[in-house]
């Protein structure tokens, strides 16, 4: 909830910090070989079978360089724990003019 909030006040201010585009995203975070010859009545845990996150993630970039920070809500987790806060940082190569 943090992050909407900065994100909210950092857009309206007019902020040089304001990120290039906020992304609603649902995803799936698992190992590629948990989804093979098991069920998820097999698992121990909810969360051994991997985890379904909604979140919102801001985005900058510039040039290649790209920055992500997103904050969202674990539909299921092993550890009771349901707040997600993710970050990355990277650069991106075009092989497409």
């Amino acid at each position: 909830m943090r992050i909407l909030i900065s994100l909210a006040v950092l857009s309206l201010s007019g902020c040089a910090l304001a990120p290039n585009a906020v992304r609603v995203e649902a995803t799936h975070t698992s190992h590629f070989t948990q989804h093979f010859g098991i069920s998820k009545s097999q698992c121990a845990t909810p969360g051994e079978c991997g985890w379904e996150t909604l979140a919102v993630e801001a985005h900058w970039q510039t040039g290649g360089w790209f920055a992500d920070a997103s904050e969202g809500y674990a539909v299921e987790t092993c550890d009771g724990l349901h707040e997600v806060f993710n970050a990355r940082v990277g650069y991106e190569f075009k092989v497409k003019p």
